[in-house]
């Protein structure tokens, strides 16, 4: 998987003392640099010939953002063996005599979940969720 190059750079809203009066449209321009050999201190130069004009006080700064990652997924095999780890650690410091029974047992009663297996939490009934 390619790592994504470049940065963004935008005019946006950025004053912190003026939550709720911000304007409806937060980012007045944004430009996509997609080049990697583009520095920091190079965008910034473009930016203040390429952006529209700003008047300092008036809420809007510009800036400058890397590239977001992407997403890393776990296999599920990987999910598994750190939920194993997680689960032996955390028995042996809480209960070390009965560490490696207790560990045992609950890979025994949640055996997909120790597999890596994405478990959904049963939903809460209505009539309990109004008794709390």
């Amino acid at each position: 998987m390619a790592m994504p190059v470049g940065c963004v750079l935008s005019l946006a809203w950025n004053n912190p003392y003026t939550r709720d009066e911000a304007p409806l449209a937060l980012t007045l321009w944004a430009v996509t640099i997609i080049d990697p050999g583009v520095e920091r201190h190079e965008a910034c130069a473009w930016m203040r010939q390429a952006c529209p004009d700003q008047r300092p006080g008036d809420g809007y700064s510009p800036t400058w953002q890397p590239p977001a990652r992407p997403i890393r997924r776990l296999s599920a095999e990987a999910k598994g063996r750190i939920r194993r780890s997680r689960l032996r650690r955390r028995l042996r410091t809480k209960l070390p005599l009965l560490a490696d029974q207790l560990y045992t047992q609950e890979l025994g009663r949640r055996a997909g979940y120790f597999a890596g297996e994405d478990i959904a939490l049963p939903a809460e009934p209505a009539a309990a969720a109004g008794r709390r």
